[in-house]
């Protein structure tokens, strides 16, 4: 059996961000010491209770002290964040970690994060907009440049050469 936990870091709204990543980093360190395969880690912006708007800083904090934790994020919320950024942010630190990571990628349910980013409150809508983040990503993860992808919500465009971390390098080519 592989066992896994999936953070949603509470802590008390106005606690310092400092302490609250002492405790979690205590956290996923103990959860290596006790032999757990798997840590996502959840994303917010704006929940004054869970201050974690980029997951993949604190895992990458935690990279040099663990040898078998892979870490995930749960999840990025593709409305808020252009495809690209999410395609090289997720490549580098699979990269860094050294396969060590799973993407969660969802169409984000916290209405503030959401509002914060001028981002639709409509479910359908949003949902939209995560299946063609997820194309675009896949693209540019299988693909070289020229890219020119063009969506409904987003637009991407290289003439030359790109930073071979967008690759994640298993990825297999159309």
């Amino acid at each position: 059996m592989r066992l896994g936990m999936f953070m949603m870091p509470l802590h008390a709204a106005g606690r310092p961000m400092h302490d609250c990543l002492a405790e979690d980093t205590e956290k996923a360190l103990l959860l290596e010491k006790l032999g757990y395969a798997e840590l996502f880690i959840v994303v917010n912006y704006s929940a004054a209770t869970e201050p974690y708007p980029a997951p993949l800083q604190f895992a990458a904090s935690l990279l040099p002290r663990t040898e078998r934790l892979v870490f995930g994020t749960g999840v990025i919320n593709a409305p808020l964040h252009h495809p690209a950024m999410i395609a090289a942010e997720a490549a580098q630190f699979d990269h860094l970690s050294k396969g060590r990571f799973i993407l969660g990628i969802g169409s984000g349910s916290t209405p503030t994060d959401n509002e914060m980013m001028n981002v639709s409150p409509d479910a359908r809508e949003r949902g939209r907009m995560l299946a063609e983040s997820i194309e675009m990503i896949e693209r540019i993860w299988a693909s070289d440049p020229p890219y020119d992808f063009s969506g409904t919500y987003w637009t991407t465009r290289i003439k030359d050469a790109v930073n071979p971390a967008l690759h994640f390098g298993w990825l297999p080519k159309p």
